[in-house]
């Protein structure tokens, strides 16, 4: 049988559209999707609610990802929805986290009214294999609460020790939105999975 062709599936985060991996609010053209998508098949999920469980909205999508080889890169609380893919048959070449969601117990009291606080308390079990590499990208601002920042380290932490290549990567005083200043980094991190996975 045929190896699969790579795709990239891009994940938002709360509060933004599929198109900030493109265009930032301001205006600003990032193309980080756009540049890869001349060479590798690629998917925008938009995410409109990120109260409820993420298997509702990935139930949709599910059939046409079984054709491909997965590269799948998210921002912020867009991890849900990567965890949720890791429990379905298909195939994930690799994963870029940008400036991910802690799952501590502190993030879990804020929002316990939503049904996502369940499946989150689930979530922090997963699996983590050598197959999955994790580029994770920590946004460290001055003046933030230090025990926050050490509770976010500590958690992803988990998620890099079973793959060499995988990195917690703390960035100073940078904006939440990492990849709209940083865009020709993501997009170079990107092509070296799809490389390092072909």
């Amino acid at each position: 049988m045929d190896k699969l062709p790579q795709a990239i599936l891009f994940i938002h985060g709360k509060g933004k559209k599929s198109e900030t991996w493109n265009t930032t609010e301001s205006g600003k053209i990032i193309d980080i999707e756009k540049s890869l998508s001349k060479n590798v098949h690629t998917m925008l999920l938009q995410v409109d609610d990120f109260t409820i469980i993420p298997s509702k909205l990935i139930d949709q999508i599910i059939d046409d990802m079984r054709f491909y080889r997965w590269i799948i890169i998210t921002h912020s609380l867009g991890v849900v929805h990567a965890f949720e893919l890791l429990g379905r048959q298909i195939m994930i070449d690799g994963l870029c986290f940008i400036d991910p969601t802690a799952f501590t117990g502190r993030y879990i009291d804020s929002i316990k009214q939503f049904e996502i606080a369940e499946w989150i308390k689930e979530q922090l079990i997963i699996e983590v294999t050598p197959r999955i590499v994790f580029h994770i990208h920590i946004n460290y601002q001055s003046g933030r609460e230090e025990d926050l920042f050490q509770e976010k380290i500590i958690e992803y932490s988990k998620f890099t020790h079973k793959n060499d290549k995988s990195r917690v990567i703390v960035h100073y005083n940078k904006s939440h939105m990492i990849h709209y200043t940083d865009a020709p980094k993501i997009i170079d991190s990107l092509k070296d999975l799809l490389m390092r996975t072909k």
